[in-house]
């Protein structure tokens, strides 16, 4: 064999070389995109935007193509790599085929500009100092959103329900805006300045007594009082504080803080850094309300039980209107009582006592008049003799009796005649 035909099979090799390297690329590259295929579909059935459907890059330049075609809403997000994540996390991805393709469908949520800040209603029983009860206004649902401008306010069901966007932001679908008017709702009325209690809102009267102590979040606590309740703070080497809470109180404390309310021990934890959707509002709304204005102070009522706040739980209380309310109308049925009823008690006892009374004065009335009766016969018969045996009468009158003559009956006219004469014969005797 000479040295070209050694070139020419040389040649072939490398040839069938550089062919069969082609080919394990063409293999790779579809066995990659085969995997794409598989990984993106597994994905899509886990709800999960795999970089297999779409990179972020491309991500990135489709959303800047849809905002600039937006007019009304918005993205929820500003556009950039950094969101990306966060995007990834609110997109709901959806895959189906259509003929010999998979088709891969990327559903971004769009928000209107309006903000709204929401709020966790807690039915909390609020305390009158004058008259020692409480009254609970009842609520409907346990959040509400109001908009900046206090115009409009939304219901939201189940908060867990929206998805988040990053810290303290929300976004909800399938809820719709209500104007906060009249015809609104206790709550959201409530939310805007009020100089008096909404005509929507119910209002219930309880007696309660203890206190109860609510945690509503890490090393935030909610106390709620019938009485004057003392509080002993001690945090690490500082001073002990040490004072008398009076009213419903939002109580916060540092990691190293211990507190005594009462009888309870409560105690702060490490602040871990976790994510945390969630403002709290540590002062209360003010509501213009007098619950107790035409109830006597300090009323007692014994045949009414009070309800134990040690015992409340605040996610039960909108689950238990009507019991509540059946307890308030029992309470303003036994204030507004008349006053007879009120105390039929003490006015079935007077009246015993009077009946005894009178009957007892009647009876000593009675022995006294007897007494003098007997009293006066006695007397009488020391002052005349004793009369005759009744035998010796009789024979005395008997034997007068058969002496003396006996006379004829005198006939004597029951009625006088007028103008009429008899004359007597003086031979017979007179008639």
């Amino acid at each position: 064999m000479d040295i070209s035909d050694q070139l020419n099979y040389f040649q072939s090799q490398i040839d069938i070389l550089n062919i069969c390297e082609s080919l394990m690329e063409s293999y790779t590259f579809l066995e990659n995109q085969i995997d794409d295929i598989i990984n993106s579909i597994t994905f899509a059935r886990l709800k999960i935007l795999h970089s297999s459907i779409i990179t972020p890059n491309d991500l990135v330049d489709s959303l800047k193509h849809i905002s600039q075609s937006l007019k009304r809403n918005n993205l929820p997000l500003p556009i950039s790599a950094t969101s990306i994540p966060q995007y990834l996390d609110i997109i709901e991805l959806k895959a189906y085929q259509l003929d010999s393709k998979v088709v891969f469908v990327l559903n971004i949520p769009l928000v209107e500009p309006e903000e709204y800040t929401l709020y966790r209603i807690y039915p909390i029983p609020l305390l009158d100092h004058r008259t020692a009860l409480h009254h609970i206004l009842s609520t409907t649902y346990k959040y509400i959103a109001r908009s900046d401008d206090s115009l409009l306010y939304i219901i939201i069901e189940d908060p867990e329900a929206c998805k988040s966007t990053g810290r303290k932001t929300r976004i909800c679908s399938n809820i719709f805006p209500y104007p906060i008017d009249s015809d609104a709702i206790c709550e959201a009325q409530l939310l805007k300045q009020q100089d008096h209690l909404p005509r929507t809102c119910q209002s219930s009267l309880i007696m309660a007594k203890e206190y109860n102590i609510n945690k509503l979040n890490l090393n935030f606590w909610l106390i709620i009082i019938s009485d004057p309740l003392p509080l002993t703070i001690k945090c690490g080497n500082r001073d002990i504080i040490t004072k008398i809470l009076n009213n419903n109180t939002l109580l916060k404390l540092q990691s190293e803080c211990i507190a005594f309310v009462g009888s309870t021990r409560i105690q702060g934890q490490k602040d871990i850094n976790v994510y945390d959707n969630v403002t709290y509002n540590t002062f209360p709304i003010q509501i213009p309300y007098s619950c107790c204005s035409n109830i006597p102070e300090k009323i007692k009522i014994p045949n009414l039980k009070p309800l134990k706040l040690s015992k409340l739980n605040l996610e039960d209380l909108s689950v238990a209107n009507h019991k509540l309310n059946e307890y308030s109308e029992q309470l303003n049925n036994l204030i507004n009582e008349p006053f007879v009823k009120k105390h039929h008690g003490w006015f079935t006892i007077l009246t015993i006592i009077v009946i005894v009374t009178l009957v007892l004065i009647y009876i000593f009335c009675k022995c006294k008049s007897r007494r003098r009766s007997r009293i006066g016969i006695a007397i009488s018969h020391d002052d005349y003799p004793p009369s005759p045996p009744r035998n010796q009468v009789e024979s005395t009158f008997s034997k007068w009796k058969k002496i003396l003559p006996r006379r004829r009956p005198s006939i004597h006219l029951e009625e006088p005649i007028e103008e009429e004469s008899f004359e007597l014969n003086p031979n017979k005797n007179s008639v």
